[in-house]
């Protein structure tokens, strides 16, 4: 009989895991996938709301490595692509769409001449600190809300009011 018990012995695999290991790989795996799929999908919804009212510039984010070919075949193109430029020159543009405008964390230059944004709308472009150029000609921005926004924003060049 003792015989048989060590014959029904398992022999031992090369790569023993845990279900626990497992569930923690693949947690960490969805989180690190969330850090990129987040933003970009934030950016993705932020354009369809303003598409239509002004001209954006995309700049494809240069990156192939293994997971990142993989993803974009089962991901729209939207998510691989970057904001890089939006002009809301001589649209009617206002305060409400600006909301939209902090979804593009990768915004370098906004365009906003002949609007009609106020220093109200100014105030969600806090957080933009990759932004460079903001173009105010022509709107409701009152110096005050310009002094406000460099202090915002102390590396973006300010043209206008």
């Amino acid at each position: 009989m003792a015989g048989l018990l060590t014959k029904l012995k398992p022999t031992r695999r090369w790569a023993q895991v845990s279900l626990r290991a497992v569930l923690v790989l693949v947690t960490l795996l969805c989180v690190a996938l969330s850090l990129w799929v987040v933003p970009a999908e934030r950016q993705r919804r932020a354009f369809a709301a303003i598409k239509g009212l002004g001209r954006c510039y995309w700049k494809q984010r240069a990156s192939d490595a293994f997971p990142f070919t993989v993803l974009r075949r089962r991901l729209p193109p939207d998510y691989f692509y970057e904001v890089e430029r939006v002009y809301f020159d001589h649209s009617r543009v206002t305060d409400a769409e600006m909301v939209y405008v902090r979804g593009f964390a990768g915004l370098r230059v906004l365009g906003l001449s002949h609007t009609q944004v106020t220093d109200a709308g100014l105030v969600h472009l806090h957080g933009l600190t990759s932004l460079r150029a903001l173009h105010l000609d022509g709107t409701q921005v009152t110096n005050a809300g310009v002094t406000r926004l460099r202090q915002m924003l102390p590396s973006c060049e300010i043209t206008g009011p």
